[in-house]
């Protein structure tokens, strides 16, 4: 070879690296060229995972060929539909924004399993209660001119026979689980009178002195609302029988719910209304009143509060004092719920259930379609979010079904 040849063979080379190197050097500090502004960007980063795990991540309609969970680096700033797909699951799709040097998460998407609710055991009940576990329902059924209270573990579908009532005693029954999801509140109705009482699953009974309108925090301290000529007091009471008023509250027929410490839910089912108070003395003790007909606490955050009214669906954070519409719709809402991780709610009018996603990245919350029947009453997720319970009617069949969520 020449001399000559030889040089410039050495400069082409020399040339080459010289473009090369810096190219090289850029691609791997995650910069691409984007060909549409012909430009080097930095790139983002995607962090995905579902519950369950498993699923194939599909981005823009490109399969990546891997599951969940999943980091994906090297994706180009801009919008990009996400699809995350697990066989036997719903798909789950959003169009998230990736910005240049910076990683979109999506934490722990809720993928539910495709099928319908099963029956699971058919009856007609007279009224009936879920735990707030999920676990057991409560239920009365009418049995030869007495009325039967049992209670039944939804998994293994074994029942109690708590208590027996003679059927003319009863005009009105009410069954409600307390905290413990151990012991049932049994309210009856006789004409003008009513009593009040609790059973546990051994069928040890108690009629209670204090109604629902006086709640027992401790050994020590006891909260009552206390009738007024103008409306209302909820009123703190303690062992030395020293009475301090909290809030001034309307007129109402005032039930007390759960409540983390430091605050107060009342309930006035007559009006429709839930109030929520800070009980530490404070110069605006009432956080929030508005029209309610369910109010459950996040088992993640013990400060936020999911409540619904006929047609909307409301998330109150007492600590941020912010309360967020989640959806308003146009048919009446019976019942609500968490999903136990919080990441989606559930809710059901009376024909069909959803689960809704709290994310409302892209366009918006995602909906799941998780039953339609002829009838919805009630429903309740397991603890674990495996399983769904309703009492309903679909076609001939009447009584409780379970509809599976997740393997």
């Amino acid at each position: 070879m020449k001399k000559t040849t030889r040089k410039i063979v050495f400069l082409l080379f020399l040339a080459l690296f010289l473009v090369s190197a810096p190219t090289v050097v850029m691609y791997t500090a995650g910069y691409r060229l984007n060909l549409e502004r012909f430009s080097l960007v930095k790139t983002g980063v995607f962090a995905l995972s579902t519950l369950p795990k498993g699923a194939t991540v599909i981005i823009d309609d490109k399969s990546t060929e891997k599951e969940t969970t999943l980091i994906l680096k090297d994706a180009m700033p801009g919008e990009h539909l996400v699809r995350l797909e697990k066989d036997s699951y719903l798909p789950w799709a959003k169009k998230l924004e990736v910005k240049e040097n910076e990683t979109t998460f999506v934490q722990k998407a809720i993928l539910f399993l495709v099928g319908e609710p099963v029956l699971k055991v058919a009856e007609k009940y007279l009224t009936f209660s879920f735990d707030s576990r999920g676990e057991k329902i409560a239920f009365a059924l009418q049995e030869e001119g007495w009325v039967e209270i049992w209670s039944r573990t939804l998994a293994s579908n074994e029942e109690k026979l708590l208590l027996r009532l003679p059927q003319n005693s009863v005009d009105k029954l009410e069954l409600s689980w307390l905290i413990d999801s151990e012991t049932l509140l049994v309210k009856k109705t006789s004409g003008l009178s009513e009593t009040q009482q609790t059973i546990d699953q051994n069928g040890n009974s108690k009629i209670l002195e204090n109604k629902l309108s006086e709640w027992q925090r401790d050994t020590n301290q006891l909260l009552y609302v206390s009738p007024t000529e103008t409306g209302a007091n909820l009123v703190l009471k303690n062992s030395n029988d020293a009475e301090q008023t909290l809030a001034s509250l309307p007129t109402g027929n005032y039930e007390f719910l759960t409540a983390p410490p430091s605050l107060v839910l009342l309930q006035d089912k007559t009006q429709r209304k839930i109030i929520l108070i800070d009980d530490r003395g404070v110069d605006q003790p009432i956080l929030l009143n508005t029209e309610a007909i369910m109010a459950v606490w996040n088992p993640q955050n013990p400060k936020q509060l999911l409540y619904i009214s006929d047609f909307e669906v409301h998330i109150f954070d007492a600590e941020k004092m912010a309360d967020e519409l989640l959806t308003r719709v146009s048919t009446p809402i019976i019942s609500t719920a968490w999903q136990p991780t919080a990441a989606d709610i559930f809710y059901a009018d009376s024909k069909n259930l959803y689960a809704l996603e709290l994310d409302r990245r892209g366009e918006g919350r995602n909906i799941f379609t998780l039953a339609t029947m002829d009838n919805i009453e009630a429903f309740v997720p397991t603890s674990d979010g495996k399983i769904l319970y309703l009492v309903g009617t679909r076609g001939s069949e009447v009584g409780l079904f379970e509809r599976g969520l997740m393997e």
